[in-house]
């Protein structure tokens, strides 16, 4: 007896912090670094502006189809730059914010879970608080392209600023942030990470058939069933391994009936990962093109904190460190914010 495999459409998604670009290219070809470090939008994918969509332009839960390649349609929501990519041959979509909420996560998850850019805020020796698009006094200045948008966002309070581009064609879904356009004018924070659209492909519990691809050694499938609160971590790992000098010894305390899904993670070889809805025959694979040497991969189940799957990339722009004070142990220590951010 011969099994027949499932087969179905794989949209490919670039994501990046961009530095200095001269051409993007999806899936196997060469993404060639520019000379000028100066951004301009051309310097991505060439669109020109349009009109925002009509009134009566076709809509997927609120979103509004703002652009199409050959094969998928994108769909977007001004409130919060959520974005739906349907399969023009079947209607199935991929949602990047919850369309379902069970009511059990804070208010801080659900924010994480509904906003398109997710960062981590640095105020002194404090790394922990989150900055979103929900819980947040944000402004956005939204620019719509032929193929996809431009959002320049402002979150007054912590005096962040930056552009989200994203852009859909025959290629893929690329979504960047232009270095240039990263501003932090207010002294006393600073951006510790950024996570674009990180619930992107999300699923509820079993909701979805399929699997979560991150890259583990030759990789490794994280499978779309109720974990039922098993797993206390997910996958995560820096996409070209550990930066030993901020790393600091640390126990592990688990609980007797949970289990750490990764306890360490091999060398990631490729900066990728994916999320598969194989009964609905739609996937997509995520490419790290720029940022990647800051840039950690994020995989993880149902039950780790919330009762959603999702997997996506967080790029690191700082990081707080301790700078011992002399070469005697017990002689003290300053705890520091890096000067510079770094992402390429």
């Amino acid at each position: 007896m011969v099994t027949k495999k499932k087969r179905f459409m794989c949209m490919v998604l670039s994501t990046a912090i961009v530095a200095q670009i001269s051409s993007s290219a999806i899936a196997g070809n060469t993404l060639a670094a520019g000379s000028d470090p100066a951004y301009t939008s051309q310097v991505l994918l060439e669109a020109s502006e349009v009109s925002a969509p009509a009134a009566n332009a076709p809509k997927i839960n609120d979103h509004v189809k703002i652009a199409e390649s050959t094969d998928y349609n994108l769909y977007f929501l001004e409130d919060d730059l959520s974005i739906i990519v349907e399969d023009k041959k079947t209607g199935k979509y991929m949602e990047s914010a919850i369309s379902y909420d069970d009511g059990k996560s804070n208010k801080t998850w659900y924010a994480a879970m509904k906003s398109a850019l997710v960062l981590t805020i640095i105020s002194g020796n404090d790394d922990t608080k989150q900055a979103d698009l929900i819980t947040d006094d944000v402004t956005k200045d939204i620019t719509y392209l032929e193929n996809g948008f431009s959002a320049k966002v402002k979150w007054k309070k912590y005096g962040f600023g930056m552009e989200l581009i994203v852009q859909l064609t025959d290629e893929g879904l690329s979504v960047r942030i232009p270095d240039s356009s990263i501003v932090e004018e207010n002294e006393n924070f600073f951006i510790g990470t950024i996570s674009m659209y990180p619930f992107l492909g999300n699923s509820y519990l079993d909701d979805k058939e399929g699997y979560i691809l991150f890259p583990d050694g030759n990789g490794g499938l994280i499978y779309l069933n109720d974990k039922e609160g098993t797993y206390s971590t997910g996958f995560s790992s820096m996409i070209y391994g550990k930066d030993y000098g901020f790393e600091d010894s640390q126990v592990i305390n688990l609980l007797w009936d949970r289990y750490e899904m990764v306890t360490e993670a091999e060398q990631v070889i490729a900066p990728i990962f994916g999320i598969a809805h194989t009964d609905d025959k739609i996937a997509y694979l995520g490419v790290v093109e720029d940022g990647a040497m800051r840039a950690s991969i994020e995989a993880h189940p149902n039950g780790v904190n919330v009762n959603y799957n999702r997997a996506f990339a967080k790029f690191v722009l700082r990081r707080n460190y301790t700078q011992p004070t002399s070469n005697n142990s017990t002689s003290g220590s300053l705890h520091l914010t890096e000067a510079d951010r770094t992402h390429s």
